[in-house]
């Protein structure tokens, strides 16, 4: 019970006294918990009292009570404590163990006397006594933290030379933890290539993760003049080494996760001084938390590093992220805070009226374009349409006056872009989309503001819409048509062939025939296409197509066979049934014939044979 109650007493003469008030009787484990905990100290004197404590009591004096001293007399430094130790052990006609070598190279790697710590290991290789991989690591923390690593690290190379040599499975992984978390970086990088199988993810991103997030974690207190610098080294080194290419990616991920700003941004320096692409959305997170603490000073500052860094915030950025934590109630004033941070007004006006129209701040709006030049309609299109339910003339109206502006800047002879049939095409996808009843009222509104329509939205539109949408369309077209505009700028968004896995057997057909013109894979469409022909009880066809494939070298799986044999027993007649049975022995040898697939193909013959004949 006394060793229970004393765990957690620090080697102190309060504790003592304490003890002595409540009558305890100190055990084996009490002492040389005490003995442990002046050997960490390094207080040889201390290990001395207790020493005497035990041969008072009788209590055996073991290795662990001499190894505590060797330690103790090691940590202070006393290289003759440690020999004067040596031969008390020898006058008590008790040898060196793994334990007392161990103690006795934790006790020079602390002293600084590596000469020694190589001594004593070249000694227990002689005497083929082995350490134990746990007792090696211990040595080499100890070497760590006593700052004795080396100058290239040679004297941890060497320890961890003995660690391969030694039995059992080497693990780092405790060790360089601990490192990291005692601020011995650098230690820890060097010790990552060392570790078993640390490039099994062959240097993905997830590669040595866990290391770089705990570098991040363990909050390493350096100047902020050195942030940069100590960052990209350590990150430059865990890439150099093979281990993690995106080694300040993750760095980053993991500071951005923590709220760590000062370290974001020295390691989003780091990445543009590496000549890695630093991407927009490694600023979302920095450019959030300063929007959260409504410092618009601060977001402003954040958009000015990035400028800095020769990185223009793009339209995504400037409307998601940047914009929404300003004043927008006076868009004019919010231009000119952008262009104090360093951007154009082109750069920062399209998205600023964006933010305003999302927001269904109208007047705003008018109010800010007639001071702008001419403005991306490309952008503003889709905003447009997702809030013209909410005020339909004016929204038009808006879109009228843009496009009016827009033309000026055409050239002799070059045809407008469909900004009208955008703006419908757009209305039409939009998540309320488009009723019968406000067909004719939007026409009538956009003929009014002499926005018109051209014939490739109508195409699209008409394909898109429903029947009855159609016919309000065609009823109304005469309205806004107009043939000699341009065609949509999003027209490639409206792809009108449906994809391979909606295609019914006609167009899969047609496709097939396509993708072996321009010499594509045609894997897939021929898997879809003989399973439609097979589900359909079309064997003449699927049998074409398998001898087709063979001529096209086209190798068809088992599984794919399978699915065909499984389809046709479900669906075809037993005789062309047995027809592709055969077909398939000989072109798909390798196919197993289970006692399930067997039983079904019987059953089929049941069904319309006699029992003899199957």
């Amino acid at each position: 019970m006394s060793g229970m109650v004393w765990t957690y007493v620090p080697p102190c003469p309060s504790a003592r006294s304490t003890k002595k008030r409540l009558k305890l009787e100190p055990n084996v484990k009490f002492l040389e918990l005490f003995l442990l905990l002046f050997r960490l100290a390094g207080r040889p004197r201390g290990c001395n009292q207790h020493l005497a404590i035990m041969k008072e009591r009788d209590i055996p004096i073991t290795e662990t009570t001499f190894s505590s001293l060797i330690v103790a007399h090691g940590v202070n430094k006393d290289p003759q404590g440690i020999q004067s130790v040596l031969d008390t052990m020898r006058s008590v006609q008790m040898s060196p163990t793994r334990i007392t070598y161990e103690a006795l190279m934790t006790a020079f790697a602390v002293s600084g006397l590596i000469p020694e710590v190589k001594r004593v290991a070249r000694q227990i290789k002689q005497e083929k006594i082995s350490l134990s991989q746990s007792q090696l690591s211990s040595v080499l923390l100890s070497l760590i933290k006593s700052g004795q690593a080396g100058t290239d690290f040679e004297n941890v190379d060497y320890i961890v030379g003995m660690m391969e040599e030694a039995a059992g499975k080497m693990d780092l992984s405790r060790l360089m933890l601990q490192c990291i978390h005692s601020g011995y970086v650098r230690e820890a990088v060097h010790l990552l290539p060392k570790q078993p199988l640390i490039r099994q993810n062959n240097h993905l991103y997830t590669n040595a993760m866990v290391y770089l997030r705990e570098m991040v974690h363990a909050k390493v207190e350096v100047t902020e003049v050195m942030n940069q610098t100590y960052w990209w080294k350590m990150c430059n080194d865990v890439r150099q080494q093979e281990i993690n290419q995106y080694s300040l990616e993750v760095a980053l991920e993991c500071a951005l996760a923590e709220h760590r700003e000062e370290l974001a941004w020295a390691l989003i320096r780091a990445l543009k001084a590496a000549g890695n692409p630093v991407r927009q959305h490694y600023f979302w997170p920095l450019l959030h938390y300063s929007a959260l603490t409504n410092n618009s000073s601060k977001l402003l500052g954040c958009v000015k590093e990035m400028v800095k860094l020769d990185i223009t915030p793009d339209l995504e950025t400037l409307r998601d992220h940047v914009i929404p934590g300003l004043i927008i109630n006076h868009p004019l004033l919010t231009l000119e805070m952008l262009q104090g941070a360093g951007l154009t007004i082109s750069q920062a006006a399209t998205p600023i009226l964006v933010v305003l129209i999302q927001n269904k701040m109208l007047d705003q709006c008018f109010e800010f374009v007639r001071e702008m030049k001419p403005l991306s309609l490309r952008e503003i299109i889709s905003p447009l349409a997702s809030v013209w339910a909410a005020s339909p003339q004016r929204v038009i109206s808006l879109l009228g006056i843009l496009m009016e502006m827009n033309r000026s800047t055409l050239n002799e002879g070059e045809l407008e872009p469909d900004w009208g049939g955008q703006f419908v095409l757009d209305l039409l996808n939009s998540r309320a989309g488009l009723s019968v009843h406000q067909i004719r009222p939007l026409f009538e509104e956009l003929h009014k503001r002499n926005v018109r329509v051209s014939e490739s939205a109508v195409d699209i539109l008409m394909t898109r819409a429903s029947k009855v949408i159609q016919q309000a369309i065609r009823d109304n077209l005469r309205l806004v048509f107009d043939p000699s505009v341009g065609q949509p700028l999003k027209e490639e968004e409206y792809n009108l062939l449906p994809h391979p896995n909606k295609m019914n057997v006609e167009e899969l057909e047609c496709h097939l025939v396509e993708l072996r013109a321009k010499g594509l894979n045609t894997r897939g469409t021929l898997r879809r296409l003989l399973i439609m022909h097979a589900s359909s009880n079309n064997t003449q066809r699927v049998l074409a197509l398998i001898k087709e494939a063979e001529v096209g070298e086209v190798s068809l799986s088992g599984g794919m066979m399978s699915r065909i044999m499984t389809t046709l027993t479900e669906s075809s007649s037993a005789d062309r049934l047995w027809l592709c049975i055969m077909n398939c022995k000989r072109s798909t040898p390798h196919l197993m014939w289970t006692l399930i697939r067997c039983r079904n193909i019987l059953k089929r013959y049941l069904e319309e044979y006699s029992k003899p004949h199957a």
